[in-house]
């Protein structure tokens, strides 16, 4: 759609499972932590909850920044050894 490949570090397509593993590292951060959020809600204790869920949205959103103005830096590009270039 974009006309962009994930590469590993050879240069080559990055596998199927380096892909799912590139999607857990970037996307699981946002989701988990959701889940522990939820019984503080249940709790009743939403500002704790709000507060928390605020700060690790925001970490996320961080990370989404830097790596948009650092292609090849982003954490999850140096963790994994993937990259995305133009095909």
């Amino acid at each position: 759609m974009f006309r962009l490949a994930v590469v590993d570090r050879e240069g080559r397509r990055a596998s199927v499972l380096n892909l799912a593993a590139r999607w857990a590292v970037v996307w699981l951060p946002l989701f988990l932590p959701m889940l522990l959020v939820i019984p503080l809600i249940q709790d009743g204790r939403f500002t704790a909850a709000f507060a928390l869920a605020t700060g690790l949205l925001l970490g996320w959103i961080g990370a989404a920044v830097h790596a948009a103005f650092h292609p090849h830096q982003g954490w999850h590009d140096r963790l994994l050894g993937t990259w995305i270039v133009r095909r």
